[in-house]
C-alpha cells in the first residue's frame, strides 16, 4: 500500500503533464454540466459525498471554485494507521478534494488528509469519465467516483 501511495506521488506530476498534452490535442467535447460523482468512506461509513466538475473552464466563475474543490471533517470511531503516524480513535481529520488534472477520458483528484498541521496522507485517484473507479485510499478509507452527466448548477434568476 505504502509502495502503491509512492508510486502515484511520484507520477502524479508526469500524469499531470500528460493530462494537459492529451487536452490540447483534441480531447472529447466538454460539457459543463458533467462531473465526476465522489464518494468517500470509512469502514463502509460514508464521510464525504460531492460532484466535482469535469470541465470546470464551461462553468461560470462563481461556481468554479464550489465545484473544484472541497474541504470536509470527520472523527473516526477508531484510531486509524496512515504511513508513519497513528491517529487516536476521535481525533478530528480534515480532508480535502481538489481535481489537480484531467485526461481526455480521465479526471486527476487530488485528495489529502490533515490532523494537527500535519499532513496524514496526500494521493492521486484517477477517476473514468465514462465507469465506476474505487480506490483504497488508506487503511479503511476507500474512494468511489462514478461519472454524473447532471451536474446540478444554481438556478440562475433573471430580473
Amino acid at each position: 500500500m505504502v509502495a502503491l501511495r509512492t508510486i502515484l506521488l511520484l507520477m502524479a506530476p508526469a500524469l499531470c503533464l500528460h493530462a494537459h498534452a492529451s487536452t490540447d490535442r483534441g480531447a472529447r467535447p466538454c460539457r459543463s454540466d458533467s462531473g465526476i460523482d465522489l464518494k468517500i468512506t470509512l469502514d463502509r461509513t460514508l464521510i464525504y459525498h460531492g460532484v466535482l466538475a469535469t470541465c470546470p473552464g464551461m462553468l461560470p466563475d462563481s461556481l468554479r471554485e464550489r465545484y473544484t474543490r472541497a474541504i470536509f471533517f470527520f472523527r473516526p470511531a477508531r484510531s486509524l494507521e496512515w504511513d508513519d503516524v497513528r491517529t487516536p480513535a476521535g481525533e478530528r481529520i480534515e480532508g480535502n478534494v481538489w481535481r489537480a488534472g484531467a485526461d481526455s477520458d480521465a479526471v486527476l483528484l487530488g485528495i489529502s488528509f490533515v490532523s494537527r498541521d500535519r499532513v496524514l496522507l496526500n494521493t492521486i485517484h484517477i477517476a473514468a469519465l465514462d465507469s465506476s473507479t474505487a480506490f483504497p485510499v488508506a487503511a479503511g478509507i476507500r474512494s468511489v467516483t462514478l461519472p454524473n452527466k447532471r451536474l446540478k448548477l444554481a438556478a440562475r434568476v433573471g430580473y
